[in-house]
């Protein structure tokens, strides 16, 4: 995906240098929190975060959940995988067998591809979903490329809404007076 620049879009700066967008209609209310960046562990990109009182306790709140305000049993996802995306269009509130299903591919995988594997014996390349639970084998086809492209139609079928994910925002980086604009660069950015 390339990184695009979009002109109804947001930012608030977090700690650590980085910058979570949204859209105009969720910025009013949500710039006058304090918010903060959440690293996640193995250097895994964070989540933007505020501190809430709650009676005499204080809770964490996120902010793409604070947006979409999911009902009690779902979860928030990001279509793009980008958690300092919190543009309602990235966003979307659905169950976690659904969330599951959203999830990259994992770290041990043989193939790399989520949902592909390779069939050893016959160097045949299989496809498979987990509707509802259950392994449901899309198909065994010759070549990884067909597998990927039958695993992705599949997807496709069963869930459309997960399927177009909005492009990369490039962050822009607003530098206040007598501030180095370098000292201001988000990580990873240019």
């Amino acid at each position: 995906m390339k990184d695009t620049e979009v002109d109804n879009v947001r930012q608030i700066n977090l700690s650590q240098n980085k910058i979570v967008i949204l859209d105009d209609e969720d910025f009013e209310r949500q710039s006058s929190f304090h918010w903060w960046y959440r690293g996640e562990r193995n250097a895994h990109q964070g989540y933007a975060i505020r501190h809430a009182k709650e009676g005499m306790k204080s809770k964490t709140v996120y902010l793409h959940r604070e947006i979409m305000n999911p009902p009690p049993g779902h979860e928030v996802i990001f279509k793009n995988f980008d958690r300092l995306d919190c543009r309602r269009q990235n966003l979307a509130v659905v169950t976690k067998e659904e969330a599951r299903r959203h999830h990259r591919v994992r770290r041990d995988s043989r193939s790399g591809i989520k949902g592909v594997r390779l069939n050893p014996d016959g160097g045949s390349w299989s496809a498979q979903i987990y509707p509802n639970g259950f392994c449901y084998n899309v198909g065994t086809y010759y070549s990884e490329d067909e597998a990927i492209q039958g695993y992705e139609e599949a997807l496709r079928r069963e869930n459309p809404d997960l399927a177009n994910a909005p492009e990369l925002v490039q962050r822009r980086v607003e530098v206040q007076d007598g501030q180095n604009p370098d000292a201001r660069q988000p990580s990873g950015q240019a």
